[in-house]
C-alpha cells in the first residue's frame, strides 16, 4: 500500500489539538506545537500539533471540539480509517469523504431495485480509506451543510437477504467531496448539487439516453462501424425501419433489467408481431399481435405509466451468435480506477433461457472467457480481447460527450462472425457474481469508491 491509514481516537486534552506519533509527524513534515489548518471536505478548523509518545503509528487523536468542528464526532464516523496528507506547511487534509446518492426519500434506501448485493459496496473501505455513506436527497441539511448518512459494513460473503434487513449505522457527516449517483436526479437538482455541494458527481444521467450514446459513438469512425442502425421512435420511423430490417427492437432509455425491450416484426396480415416480457416484474415472455402504431404506444405506456416518445428508440435487430441454439450477449464492466483511468473489471456472457428469448439476462450468467472458449475454441480469447478493447473505447468516447462517468456496464452483441455490436451502456449497472469465487465481483463493487477517492484528491494506486 502506497499510503497510510489512521484510525481516530479522542484526545484527553480539551484544547484544539491533533496528537500523533513522532513517526507520523515526521512523515507529514509537522513539528510539535505548530498551528495548522485541518480540513475534512469543506470543513476546516485550526489545530495544534502535539506529539503523543505512547500513540500508535496509525493513530490520530483529536479533541472533542475538533471532531465536532469537522463533523466526525459520531460513533459511526469514528469507525472509519482515514488518510491524511500535507497540503502545505500549514495545512493538513484528512479524508476522503464519499457519498452514494441512492434515492429521493429515506424509504428508498431499502427498495429492492438495488438488491442486497449493492450494500456490499463498502466491503473494502477500511483499506481504501475515508468516510463513505449512502444518502438520499431528503438527508441533506443545506442550512447546516451536513448529511444524515447511512453506513453498512458488510462481511465479504455472498450472503443474500432483502434490503429491508440490512443493518445500518447512521451519523451526521460533512458534505462529500465526491458523489456516486445511483438514483435518478432531475437536471435542476443535479445542478444545485454540483454548484453547492461538490462538482464531482458521477455518473452523468444524460448517459442513460441510448440515442445520446449512439451520437457519441457515431463521432468516432472506428466505433461507428459497430453500431446497429438506431433512430428515435415514431410511426414513420418504425415503418421505415421495418422496410430496411426484417426485425427491430424498441427500447426505452433508463429502464434496466430488460423491462422495456420489445422485439417487433411486421405481421403478414398487417400490423405488428411483438414479443416482450409478460410484465415489468415477470421473468416470463409473451408474443402479442398489435394492429396499429397507436395501439403499440398504449402498450409501451404500460412500462412507465405514460408514453414519452423522446425516451424510446428503434434499433436494428442483429442476428446473434448462439450457444446450443440459445442467443447470448456480453456485459463488460468498465470502471475508472483510483487514478481516473478506464479499466475492465469484469466480462460476462448472458445466455438466454430459450432460442426465441429476447432478454438474455433471464437465462444463465457465465464468465465471458468460458462461454467464448466453448463457442469459438480456437479464437475465443482473441475475440474477448477485441470486445474488451471495444468497450474501453466506447467508455472513452462517452467521456468526450458527457460529464463525469466512472462506472459503466457496456452491453455488446456478437454476431455469428464474432463481430461486436454495441447495444447500450448502463450508467448504473448491477453487480452479479457468477459464483462464490468470482473475484471480479468484489473489485467491481469497490471500484466506484476508489474513483471517488481520486476525485476527492486522494488517488488510489493500482497496487491497492
Amino acid at each position: 500500500m502506497l499510503y497510510s491509514l489512521y484510525r481516530l481516537t479522542h484526545a484527553s486534552n480539551q484544547a484544539a489539538v491533533l496528537e500523533m506519533s513522532k513517526a507520523c509527524a515526521h512523515h507529514l513534515g509537522m513539528t510539535p506545537n505548530r498551528w495548522v489548518k485541518l480540513s475534512v471536505g469543506e470543513r476546516r478548523t485550526a489545530v495544534q500539533i502535539r506529539i503523543a509518545h505512547k500513540a500508535q503509528e496509525n493513530e490520530l487523536s483529536l479533541s472533542g471540539s475538533v471532531l465536532s468542528a469537522l463533523q466526525l464526532d459520531s460513533p459511526t464516523a469514528m469507525k472509519f480509517r482515514y488518510r491524511i496528507q500535507s497540503k502545505s506547511p500549514n495545512e493538513l487534509a484528512m479524508g476522503p469523504v464519499i457519498g452514494i446518492l441512492i434515492g429521493h426519500s429515506r424509504d428508498q434506501i431499502r427498495q429492492n431495485r438495488h438488491g442486497y448485493k449493492f450494500f456490499h459496496t463498502f466491503w473494502d473501505i477500511h483499506n481504501i480509506g475515508g468516510l463513505a455513506f449512502y444518502f438520499t436527497l431528503a438527508d441533506i441539511n443545506w442550512e447546516k451543510r451536513t448529511i444524515f448518512g447511512h453506513v453498512h459494513f458488510p462481511n465479504r460473503s455472498m450472503e443474500i437477504r432483502s434490503p429491508k434487513h440490512v443493518q445500518f449505522e447512521t451519523g451526521e457527516f460533512p458534505f462529500p467531496q465526491a458523489v456516486y449517483r445511483r438514483s435518478y436526479v432531475p437536471r435542476e437538482t443535479l445542478q444545485h448539487l454540483r454548484n453547492d455541494m461538490t462538482p464531482f458527481i458521477f455518473n452523468d444521467p444524460l448517459c442513460y439516453y441510448r440515442l445520446a450514446q449512439i451520437e457519441a459513438l457515431q463521432a468516432i469512425p472506428h466505433l461507428a462501424k459497430h453500431l446497429p442502425e438506431t433512430v428515435p421512435l415514431s410511426a414513420e420511423s418504425l415503418d421505415q425501419m421495418l422496410v430496411r430490417h426484417q426485425t427491430v427492437y424498441v427500447k426505452a432509455s433508463g429502464m434496466g433489467a430488460g423491462r422495456s425491450v420489445f422485439r417487433i416484426a411486421r405481421a403478414s396480415e398487417g400490423g405488428y408481431v411483438v414479443r416482450t416480457r409478460v410484465s415489468t416484474t415477470s421473468d416470463q415472455e409473451k408474443q402479442i399481435r398489435i394492429n396499429s402504431y397507436r395501439q403499440l404506444t398504449r402498450v409501451l405506456a404500460q412500462v412507465r405509466g405514460t408514453f414519452s416518445p423522446s425516451r424510446w428508440s428503434i434499433q436494428q435487430a442483429i442476428r446473434p451468435a448462439r450457444w446450443k441454439q440459445r442467443p447470448f450477449d456480453l456485459r463488460i464492466t468498465v470502471q475508472k480506477n483510483g487514478l481516473g483511468e478506464w479499466v475492465v473489471n469484469g466480462a460476462y456472457a448472458r445466455l438466454a433461457p430459450a432460442p426465441d428469448s429476447i432478454i438474455t439476462r433471464l437465462g444463465e450468467y457465465w464468465q465471458a472467457e468460458a462461454l467464448l472458449a466453448k463457442r469459438w475454441p480456437i479464437s475465443g480469447k482473441r475475440i474477448l480481447s477485441t470486445v474488451t478493447d471495444f468497450a474501453l473505447a466506447c467508455a472513452r468516447a462517452f467521456d468526450l460527450k458527457f460529464d463525469y462517468l466512472g462506472d459503466l456496464g457496456v452491453d455488446v452483441l456478437l454476431d455469428e462472425q464474432a463481430r461486436p455490436w454495441f447495444l447500450e451502456a448502463n450508467a448504473a449497472p448491477g453487480y452479479r457474481p457468477v459464483d462464490k469465487n468470482d473475484q471480479d465481483y468484489w473489485r467491481q463493487l469497490s471500484a466506484p469508491l476508489t474513483y471517488a477517492s481520486y476525485l476527492s484528491g486522494f488517488p488510489v494506486y493500482p497496487s491497492h
